[in-house]
């Protein structure tokens, strides 16, 4: 059985690595020396020289200018421009999606936007329906949770939730007491 093919090394004499190995590298076959493509930054603005000489650029939504030797100046403060432009028609039609939040009464998802009074106000509804200590709020997994679910949650001590929790008991029992104004009540209770 002579043959031109090359052997495979055995398998069960190979000594197993320690590490995962590493994905293949990409190896580009251009030239070395070839410039790099440039920034796309420079497909929103367009180059000119002023009345002293300096080459500036020009926004070409807005016509805000700023310095142009991307050599110098770099093209950071025009890719900046771009997202917050005026002008530029996809920033008004991508504005961002708005998140969605439930209508409590309804059960339908609507159009939202979250804000930390709302957030710090259903945690305290959450430390009081769950009977959570409130140093739950310090608790690494549950930061971990606010932070991946919405970052822009700041997450408040337990003094915070402390005192939400006081705030809400005072509102619960003024709409209780108000609820009760002027009616009469027996309680009994069996001891």
């Amino acid at each position: 059985m002579d043959s031109m093919e090359p052997t495979q090394p055995n398998v069960a004499t190979a000594r197993p690595t320690m590490r995962p190995p590493c994905p293949p590298q990409v190896i580009s076959s251009s030239n070395p020396n070839k410039r790099k493509s440039p920034s796309t930054a420079w497909d929103h603005f367009e180059k000119f020289i002023d009345e002293e000489g300096r080459t500036k650029t020009r926004c070409i939504y807005c016509s805000k200018e700023y310095m142009a030797d991307s050599k110098i100046y770099g093209t950071s403060n025009l890719k900046n421009h771009t997202p917050i432009c005026p002008e530029y028609l996809y920033n008004e039609l991508h504005d961002g999606q708005d998140p969605l939040s439930k209508d409590v009464e309804e059960g339908n998802l609507v159009p939202g936007t979250f804000t930390n009074v709302v957030g710090r106000k259903v945690l305290a509804e959450m430390i009081i329906l769950d009977e959570l200590p409130f140093r739950f709020v310090e608790n690494q997994g549950f930061r971990r949770f606010c932070n991946v679910f919405q970052p822009n949650f700041n997450i408040p001590s337990c003094f915070t939730v402390a005192k939400d929790v006081s705030r809400i008991y005072f509102e619960e029992k003024d709409k209780l007491r108000n609820a009760l104004r002027g009616r009469r009540l027996c309680l009994t209770t069996d001891t």
